[in-house]
């Protein structure tokens, strides 16, 4: 019984999307922290974790999140969240969250602030 999926896609220049599905809870949450530090381990610096497949995310997988942000910033990098979901939105409110993450609404937005966007978007970049 798999109650998480995570899956790797590289994006050029450095970035790797991991696309979380499922629940992030006490039990899965180990999961996705291994799954960023093996991103990192793997030389992505640049990472965003797509949250729009995610049921249930509780504070352990917020934990998760906040250390494998921190992971990634002691190595030069981000990591970034797409999330539409109102009542995951309203989590990263709630906890003061939402002032830690850059939450995109779409890949292209979240490749613009780690800096590999469309052409167009690159002026806008750290």
């Amino acid at each position: 019984m798999e109650q998480l999926q995570i899956h790797l896609r590289p994006r050029p220049g450095g970035v790797a999307m991991l696309e979380v599905q499922g629940e992030v809870e006490i039990y899965t949450a180990p999961r996705l922290r291994e799954a960023i530090v093996h991103a990192l381990e793997e030389g992505y610096t640049r990472l965003i974790v797509n949250l729009e497949g995610v049921q249930y995310l509780d504070s352990t997988g917020l934990g998760a999140l906040v250390g494998g942000r921190a992971r990634a910033r002691e190595r030069g990098g981000n990591l970034v969240l797409i999330c539409t979901q109102s009542r995951l939105l309203r989590l990263f409110d709630i906890t003061g969250l939402n002032q830690l993450f850059a939450l995109c609404q779409t890949e292209e937005e979240a490749l613009a602030i780690l800096g590999e966007g469309s052409e167009e978007q690159h002026g806008n970049t750290k």
